[in-house]
């Protein structure tokens, strides 16, 4: 995903990774910053990270704040994850357009992939 903001208009990407959880669920990791959502199924896992991500970068722009700045980027495993994926292969690309930014999600489906394993 690229968030433009409006405060440097600069672009950041954001990658996502969906992967099968072992309690059959499905996760969606943003990478660049370390969010995680749970879904039924992979739509639902990815719209629900969506939504967090478009909530956050408007929070952030509204107090004067680069979009999604305030977190980590997900651990390296999920990075490594997410590059073998999108070796096999091309990560989706989707965008979203609101009035405080603009996002572009690169989507990758670790199915068949090994999953990273997330420590809590």
């Amino acid at each position: 995903m690229t968030v433009r903001s409006t405060l440097s208009g600069e672009a950041r990407v954001v990658r996502v990774l969906i992967s099968r959880a072992e309690d059959a669920s499905w996760q969606a990791q943003a990478l660049e910053c370390d969010l995680l959502a749970i879904g039924s199924s992979r739509a639902a896992a990815l719209d629900t990270l969506i939504k967090v991500i478009e909530v956050q970068a408007a929070h952030d722009v509204r107090h004067s704040r680069e979009p999604l700045s305030t977190f980590a980027k997900a651990p390296e495993s999920s990075w490594r994850a997410f590059n073998r994926t999108a070796s096999v292969a091309e990560p989706v690309e989707l965008w979203r357009h609101a009035p405080s930014s603009t996002l572009q999600f690169l989507v990758a489906n670790a199915v068949g992939v090994d999953r990273p394993s997330r420590v809590n």
